[in-house]
């Protein structure tokens, strides 16, 4: 009798262990909880390109590989998307005073996204470009540190896409920006917000002075220190931020479509546009990349309906901390540019699909990372 019961000991016990224990955030993240704008999305991807050591073996990026072709009778050069000119470019050390900013190969530390000055025989520009591998996002807040090129002639590019009629675009020339002296007192870096959507084709792409078509002018010199740029995109506006100040809204054609975000970093020599290409190779250096979004994909929907018992209960949705100064070199020193990562903290990104070069070396699924399914597998 005493065995029976010491078993059935053991058995409750085991039971009691292998139970899925109730995770922060299981109910998603809220942006904006203040405001009536509020929102709470389901799913995320977290990037910090400080510490990721090769871009080509994370799972949530792709880098592009495809061209344009060169047109001689427009006056525009081709592009030419390869690996080379995405670089993986972490930090030498760990997070200390000493180093804070100490990269391996040197320079900037982060994802490198290079525009190449020798253009190639065919008439292409090599170019940059990575894409993230979840193409279900779906309304979303998304953000990203970039430090941008001094160099005249390229296009910094954060933005979504599914089709010509279906993205959100920040752009960045460095025409617009670069042209003016470290001693300049008043510094003008205009950023170009824009959909483009059927009537954006109707206006003429990105045509200023349209409901499609935002240039707000940026007070501050892009090139010194890596800056936040943000959209948040809802079902009825998308809103841009800039070191997470608001910047701009746009309501006409919002996009609704299921989409990818990239960041790219390119020419084509295009005289209204990028002009160029570039006198000598320029880089656009990415020290993260966030996003908190909802998927249009039925399995991640049915997944997140199983996670979430209680939104009301403590810490079933998590508040995404704003970035709310430059995260640049000297905010650096504090770790991964002085910026909050949920999936740097224990139990924060249950059955999320995050990359994490740590659980790839250790054979864990990411989403195995936190919850039943990695207790469970203590027993088998």
């Amino acid at each position: 009798m005493r065995n029976i019961h010491i078993a059935k000991w053991i058995s409750a016990t085991l039971l009691g262990l292998i139970q899925p224990v109730a995770a922060n955030c299981e109910c998603g993240y809220s942006v904006n909880t203040t405001s009536s704008q509020h929102e709470v999305f389901t799913d995320l991807i977290e990037s910090d390109f400080l510490t990721i050591q090769d871009i080509s073996a994370d799972t949530d990026w792709e880098i592009q590989r495809y061209w344009t072709p060169y047109d001689p009778s427009s006056g525009y050069y081709g592009e030419n998307f390869t690996a080379a000119n995405v670089v993986s470019n972490p930090l030498k050390y760990n997070y200390t005073l000493e180093n804070p900013t100490t990269s391996q190969l040197g320079g900037d530390a982060g994802l490198q996204l290079w525009v190449r000055s020798d253009i190639q025989p065919n008439g292409l520009v090599p170019c940059g470009q990575v894409k993230t591998v979840r193409d279900d996002i779906q309304y979303g807040s998304f953000r990203t540190s970039m430090k941008l090129t001094s160099v005249n002639g390229t296009c910094s590019a954060f933005f979504s896409y599914y089709n010509d009629t279906q993205e959100i675009d920040m752009e960045l020339l460095s025409r617009q920006y670069a042209n003016y002296t470290l001693s300049d007192s008043d510094p003008s870096s205009p950023v170009n917000l824009v959909f483009h959507s059927v009537q954006s084709i109707i206006d003429g792409y990105q045509l200023p002075n349209t409901s499609t078509y935002g240039r707000p002018v940026l007070p501050v010199a892009l090139t010194d220190e890596y800056h936040e740029y943000r959209f948040d995109w809802m079902p009825n506006r998308v809103s841009f931020y800039f070191d997470g100040k608001w910047l701009w809204d746009l309501v006409t054609d919002v996009p609704s479509w299921r989409t990818a975000i990239l960041l790219s970093h390119w020419s084509n020599g295009a005289s209204g546009w990028t002009q160029g290409p570039p006198a000598e190779d320029a880089v656009m250096t990415v020290s993260y990349f966030k996003a908190y979004f909802n998927s249009s994909d039925s399995q991640r929907t049915s997944d997140y309906q199983n996670r979430c018992k209680d939104p009301s209960a403590a810490n079933a949705i998590c508040v995404i901390p704003n970035q709310t100064v430059a995260p640049g070199e000297a905010a650096a020193q504090n770790g991964s540019a002085s910026t909050f990562f949920f999936s740097q903290h224990a139990n924060m990104t249950s059955n999320q699909t995050i990359y994490t070069g740590e659980n790839k070396a250790m054979g864990l699924a990411p989403e195995m990372v936190a919850g039943m399914p990695l207790c469970a597998a203590w027993f088998r």
